[in-house]
């Protein structure tokens, strides 16, 4: 089994990326997904408000990263903080601890400790079943789920997000943003050795859920999903890494999201 390599992680403004960085960030994207165009990258980059950039210890070379930007979504007369999860990837030679997913922990944390009383939502749209399990295995408030239906509220966010991110592409009657059915539609989506769905993936009932729900993530089709960000969250990292320092032993799987995003492959 390889060993991840070496890397470190910085969160960076959008507006300060090098023209390098930019090359070096679409190289990385275009070996993970068909349908790749710069000039695509360079348009939904432009949206974005900061990117957590990876980089390679020794040649200090983009090797991953993801974007994020904030915007709000109204619902019964009061606004929403939403912050949407746009294009992530990190090469296969540096899976593991690559520090992406602590960047992201903090900024959100950051975020939610300006207003701790007031709800703060992490929306991303999956085309592929890891991106789903990362929303499942890390939130304890996220929809839609295979366990139980979707809350009014929750489905009016989910309704919301999807208008104001595709407006055109939006089916709220499946809840997926569809490129696949649409004339002369040309999305990026996976190549397919990444994520594929195999018969022995459909015995987790939460990848048969996505499945079903969208049955053409391999177009390039995205489910639109909703998680509540909470300090509980956070806590609960704590105390679980706590009681991991104390034992010395291997903790069983967590729902922290700390601890767990930093083995983020994917979010779209």
């Amino acid at each position: 089994m390889a060993i991840a390599k070496k890397t470190y992680t910085r969160t960076v403004r959008v507006s300060r990326l090098s023209q390098q960085d930019r090359q070096e960030m679409f190289e990385v994207f275009a070996s993970y997904y068909d349908n790749a165009f710069l000039e695509t990258f360079e348009r939904d980059l432009a949206e974005k408000e900061v990117v957590f950039l990876i980089r390679c210890a020794v040649s200090r070379k983009v090797v991953g990263f993801s974007t994020l930007k904030r915007y709000q979504v109204e619902l019964e007369g009061e606004k929403a903080p939403v912050f949407f999860s746009g294009d992530t990837i990190v090469h296969k030679d540096y899976w593991g601890k690559n520090g992406l997913g602590l960047a992201f922990g903090r900024y959100l944390l950051r975020e939610k400790l300006k207003h701790p009383l007031r709800p703060v939502y992490w929306n991303l749209i999956s085309k592929g079943y890891k991106t789903y399990l990362l929303l499942t295995n890390n939130f304890g408030t996220f929809y839609p789920r295979y366990d139980q239906p979707t809350p009014p509220r929750m489905q009016a966010l989910i309704d919301a997000c999807g208008r104001t991110l595709y407006p055109e592409n939006y089916n709220p009657a499946s809840g997926v943003i569809e490129f696949a059915s649409k004339p002369g539609s040309v999305k990026d989506r996976l190549k397919g050795s990444v994520a594929c769905i195999e018969e022995e993936h459909l015995k987790n009932p939460k990848i048969a859920f996505f499945q079903q729900r969208n049955p053409r993530w391999e177009s390039g089709d995205e489910l639109v999903c909703l998680g509540e960000f909470t300090l509980r969250m956070f806590l609960s990292v704590l105390l679980k890494k706590a009681r991991k320092n104390l034992k010395g032993k291997k903790l069983p799987h967590a729902e922290g999201v700390v601890r767990d995003l930093p083995r983020l492959q994917f979010l779209k």
